[in-house]
């Protein structure tokens, strides 16, 4: 039964059904939302993979950095509704402007994905 599985498994069984369906395009909303660290990591990958294999176009609205970070290939940041900014991951995951939309200071390190963590001088702005 489905109420017996659990968040990830329930995550991967709400994209098969969507997939079963033959979309050209996948929207989702907070893929990642309440999953442990490794059921984020494999929604994430099975999400690229559906992007790489099966050009498949997705549609993610989120609120994790991360997640956008290592999936998405441009960002539209919205804030109260409003297009903030939009253009290449890269250019838009800017401290600045991840300070304008979230009130937060925040260091980019960046390796294969871009990680999100506060500013090294401790700063709790």
């Amino acid at each position: 039964l489905f109420s017996t599985l659990s968040g990830g498994e329930k995550q991967r069984v709400v994209i098969a059904g969507a997939l079963a369906q033959a979309p050209d395009i996948l929207l989702l909303d907070e893929p990642t939302a309440s999953l442990d660290l490794a059921y984020q990591l494999e929604i994430r990958s099975i999400l690229r993979k559906l992007n790489d294999e099966r050009h498949l176009t997705i549609v993610v609205s989120t609120h994790d950095l991360n997640l956008a970070a290592s999936l998405c290939r441009e960002l539209i940041l919205l804030d109260r509704g409003r297009v903030l900014a939009s253009g290449p991951t890269a250019s838009m995951l800017d401290p600045s402007l991840i300070q304008q939309l979230y009130g937060v200071e925040v260091d980019i390190a960046t390796n294969e994905h871009s990680y999100f963590v506060p500013p090294a001088s401790g700063s709790d702005s």
